[in-house]
């Protein structure tokens, strides 16, 4: 399901495609480290280097902090992975998601946190792509390969969830790895998020998931 959103600020992206080995991408991660503001995507061929715009960051934050906010008041278990980059040697391919999660309990579910290996470690269930140049969605084979469950894919003109089954990704109404969570409700507050309200725009967030707590099930402690 697909729904129309239509951010009023405006600031792009800056991406360069490169056809590398894979030596190559390794090399490059291990070099830029987790302190550089440039994202990677390795498919197994070609590799992808952007530098987020203004925009980008902003949504990006906006959305990750609406996440954390349903952790808080729903009482998730979920783990925040934000410059971290994922990859499988054995499939030769690797991204660094605008924001990744696990969610659920975490006790021994990894043996490398910091660094989780695709290859032997379970994949995040949620990843935001935001796309404010180009769509992403060449990416999808990577992030499917990869197992992620669940991708939620910002564009200039949609704002749209999948899930994965059998191998391929399908468009949803509603969150299967944040139970009871809705599209809907979380589109139409990021259409009219604005910089400078985060504080306010998170508020009316938290309020609208403690007053609708039972569709996750969740109930706060009195």
């Amino acid at each position: 399901m697909a729904i129309t959103a239509q951010p009023t600020y405006g600031d792009e992206d800056q991406i360069v495609h490169l056809k590398v080995p894979w030596n190559v991408y390794e090399t490059l991660v291990e070099t830029l480290g987790d302190d550089s503001h440039l994202r990677l995507t390795y498919d197994g061929e070609t590799l992808e280097i952007m530098s987020p715009g203004k925009a980008h960051d902003f949504l990006s934050s906006i959305i990750g902090q609406m996440i954390l906010a349903i952790r808080d008041e729903w009482l998730i278990e979920i783990m925040s992975f934000q410059t971290a980059t994922f990859k499988a040697a054995k499939a030769e391919r690797g991204f660094e998601g605008d924001q990744s999660y696990y969610i659920g309990e975490m006790e021994n579910r990894f043996r490398d946190v910091w660094n989780p290996d695709l290859s032997t470690e379970p994949a995040p269930d949620l990843v935001l792509e935001v796309d404010i140049t180009n769509k992403s969605t060449d990416k999808f084979e990577t992030f499917a390969r990869l197992g992620v469950s669940e991708l939620w894919h910002f564009t200039k003109i949609s704002f749209v969830w999948y899930g994965l089954e059998g191998g391929v990704y399908v468009p949803i109404a509603q969150s299967r790895v944040i139970t009871g969570l809705p599209l809907i409700e979380v589109v139409k507050r990021v259409a009219l998020a604005q910089p400078g309200k985060t504080m306010a725009f998170i508020a009316e967030w938290r309020q609208w998931l403690q007053a609708n707590a039972h569709l996750h099930g969740a109930s706060r402690p009195r």
